[in-house]
């Protein structure tokens, strides 16, 4: 469960994608709609980020 603040998320359409992040994993999960696939992204640059944007 999370609290306010600690995750975003937005879809991006052209890719059928979902972005998910987790603040505190410092992970960005994306999911591919169209196949059911899940891409899990961790990085030391990725530190509580704090949103997510549309590429």
């Amino acid at each position: 469960m999370y609290k306010l603040r600690d995750s975003k998320s937005t879809f991006v359409t052209v890719s059928n994608t979902l972005v998910f992040k987790d603040r505190f994993d410092h992970t960005v999960y994306l999911y591919d709609t169209s196949n059911d696939g899940l891409e899990k992204v961790q990085d030391e640059n990725i530190q509580q980020q704090r949103c997510v944007c549309r590429a």
